[in-house]
């Protein structure tokens, strides 16, 4: 029973698989005033956004969007919370 449950564990967590490796975005320097889009695929590593900020300035940051590692991982937003801990 315990290599069956075992089994079934491997297996489902297969399903959560570690995504691609892309390459950092190009550097932006964002002035006052000004607005950047950046698209972040959520299915790899840490991203590098390329967006570079000064200290002693103020920025606004929104996210949207939701992704799933798998199909017993769960459902997360932007906001990356809600992923299943044997996924994350």
């Amino acid at each position: 029973m315990k290599s069956l449950l075992a089994s079934a564990l491997t297996l489902a967590l297969l399903g959560c698989g570690t995504g691609a490796d892309y390459q950092a975005a190009p550097t932006i320097d964002i002035e006052s005033g000004a607005a950047q889009m950046v698209q972040i695929f959520a299915n790899g590593n840490w991203r590098d956004t390329g967006v570079r900020v000064r200290r002693g300035q103020s920025y606004l940051i929104q996210a949207e969007g939701a992704w799933s590692s798998g199909p017993i991982c769960g459902t997360t937003d932007a906001s990356g919370t809600g992923v299943s801990p044997l996924c994350g």
